[in-house]
């Protein structure tokens, strides 16, 4: 499990980003800004005297805007396009963007006259004034250095700001909140070059595209990017292989994040892409993305639900390069992910488009799905439920409301699980350093702050229960706290719970790193990675001398005696109950 990665798998450090690159905002306000009073003057050689006289009315014009120069700015030389991309989102937008940088670019009033005005700051000599969320207040940029235009975003999205080490926003590109972003470079007050990021369809990342400035020479100082697609190298490989191809795990190309196998042979797993396997982890076969279905956002374990081995389902954002507004779906396939359908989840408030959606099911028929507002749009949360296997979708509306909801409560909804069909339960974390537990028992309509538990006056942080037997009146819950973890029991559906403290200590983040598979027997991932084991319901701990080393893990356990674990693409199993494994060796 320490190998080293394999080459395709090194992250390749973006380009230095000291390069004029332009998003849709930002050409928008280039082109204005810079339209037509200043290079009109320059255009017209008015005479030194009368320039000088007329120069604070100059200024003042240049200010007020493009209305006072609509017929100069029409009289683009050379443009085939009509209008902004401000009203354009998905592959409307990018299509628009893209034919008029092909049509030509010359100066910065044609970006503004295209991308609008609002851009982004990512490297100036001096800077202007920006407002509060760090746009340009000028119309173009009036200063050497690079700007941003970002355009097709979604109403409630705001995108990531440049860092120094990436100019774009990669996620917002790769989950179509955002069509595209245009990278613009000023020198000497000039466009200088504009270079294109975008995804979609069939490209594995984020593809750029240059375009040629006509009649302009950079000083030899200038970070010119290259016209070369920057990707990334694990969704290369992903990507590289063809879907219904068999890859064997001693050459797994993908990073996993979750492990579900359904019996000793068959099962699922989940990283990039999704695969699926029938000779018990050797070899994997790729189900996902295709030329079709693309998965939008890496799958996470709140994300999909594995029924068996022929049936899954998951939600996800609908691609960027489909004509209409991002919303969010569930994919459902019942033949081993070959074929898959998928419907519209009934949204209706914008914040639910880029929302953090977490998924349960109770059985193969009852499930629910609960969207978390990020960003400014943090406290924000939706149900949804479903009684006919994800098919169809009823939303339990909480617009507006906060008593007995779960609507405004600080922090982050780590699990959503239920018990029976009225009963459930969400664990949170990082608002208070109480514990918080909020349970249903009408099924999701409205919901309290769970208070029957032994302890609740402890800080610490729940991580999901987990409920055992036909009745499920069994279960395990734990409670993370800094100097271990305390472990409850129930034997009455949760009426009454016993608890018992040891020395181990959990991620709450990583709910999935802690399985039980019944009330004594279980396995978990500590905060050093460390793989340990209990056959006492948590009393004791023992750990198994394995330690994962990677940016992504995961674990999952059928019987006391047989299981899976991964690091990254490194994969091993036990048949011994985690004292010896059989690593899927190179």
């Amino acid at each position: 499990m320490r190998e080293e990665k394999p080459d395709w798998y090194t992250s390749v450090s973006p380009e230095p980003f000291s390069r004029p690159m332009f998003t849709e905002q930002l050409s928008r306000q280039i082109k204005e800004r810079i339209a037509t009073p200043r290079r009109t003057f320059r255009q017209k050689a008015f005479l030194p005297l009368l320039f000088t006289a007329a120069m604070g009315f100059v200024v003042l014009f240049a200010w007020l805007g493009p209305s006072l120069f609509d017929s100069d700015r029409a009289e683009l030389a050379d443009t085939e396009f009509t209008g902004t991309v401000e009203s354009l989102t998905g592959q409307a937008a990018l299509v628009h963007v893209r034919s008029a940088l092909a049509g030509g670019i010359s100066d910065l009033e044609q970006v503004r006259h295209l991308m609008g005005e609002n851009y982004l700051v990512v490297t100036q000599l001096v800077f202007t004034d920006k407002n509060d969320q760090g746009y340009g207040t000028s119309y173009i940029p009036a200063l050497d250095g690079t700007y941003r235009y970002d355009f097709g975003i979604v109403k409630s999205y705001s995108p990531e700001k440049p860092t120094s080490s990436q100019w774009y926003d990669r996620e917002g590109l790769l989950s179509g909140k955002m069509s595209g972003s245009l990278l613009v470079t000023v020198q000497a007050g000039e466009l200088a070059s504009i270079r294109l990021a975008y995804a979609g369809p069939a490209v594995a990342g984020v593809r750029f595209e240059d375009y040629p400035v006509p009649s302009i020479v950079l000083n030899d100082t200038t970070d010119v990017p290259s016209g070369e697609i920057e990707t990334d190298p694990l969704l290369d490989a992903v990507f590289s292989i063809e879907p219904g191809k068999k890859v064997d795990a001693a050459h797994f190309p993908d990073s996993l994040r979750q492990i579900h196998m359904i019996d000793e042979k068959r099962g699922w797993a989940a990283g990039i892409g999704l695969w699926t396997t029938e000779d018990g982890g050797e070899s994997w076969t790729k189900r996902l993305p295709n030329q079709k279905q693309l998965m939008v956002t890496i799958l996470t374990e709140k994300s999909i639900v594995f029924f068996d081995a022929d049936r899954a389902l998951y939600v996800d954002r609908n691609p960027g390069y489909e004509s209409r507004m991002p919303t969010l779906m569930v994919y459902r396939t019942e033949d081993r992910g070959v074929n898959w359908m998928k419907e519209d989840l009934p949204i209706d408030e914008d914040w639910e488009r880029t929302a953090e959606a977490q998924l349960t099911f109770l059985n193969e028929q009852q499930g629910w799905i609960l969207l978390s507002g990020k960003g400014e749009e943090i406290g924000k949360r939706q149900l949804y439920l479903t009684r006919d296997g994800g098919v169809s979708w009823k939303r339990l509306d909480h617009t507006g409301k906060k008593e007995g909801t779960l609507q405004g409560i600080e922090g982050t909804a780590t699990g959503l699980v239920f018990r029976t069909e009225q009963e459930g339960y969400v664990t949170f974390s990082g608002s208070t350093d109480a514990p918080m537990l909020y349970r249903t028992e009408d099924g999701g309509k409205t919901w309290s702050r769970y208070s029957g538990l032994a302890g609740t006056e402890e800080t610490g942080t729940y991580l999901p229960p987990q409920f055992f037997g036909e009745d499920r009146m069994r279960g395990v819950l734990a409670l993370s706290q800094a100097d271990g973890t305390r472990w409850l029991h129930t034997e009455d559906g949760g009426k009454t719970w016993i608890g018992d403290f040891s020395s181990i200590l959990l991620d709450p983040s990583q709910p999935k790193w802690v399985q039980f598979v019944d009330t004594q027997a279980g396995f978990a991932l500590d905060r050093q990675h460390q793989l340990q084991r209990t056959d006492d319901g948590g009393k004791t701990w023992m750990p198994l001398g394995i330690t994962l080393v990677g940016e992504s893990m995961s674990l999952h356990f059928i019987s006391p005696e047989m299981g899976w674990i991964s690091a990254d693409n490194k994969l091993s199993s036990t048949k011994h109950g985690g004292y010896a494994w059989t690593p899927f060796s190179r």
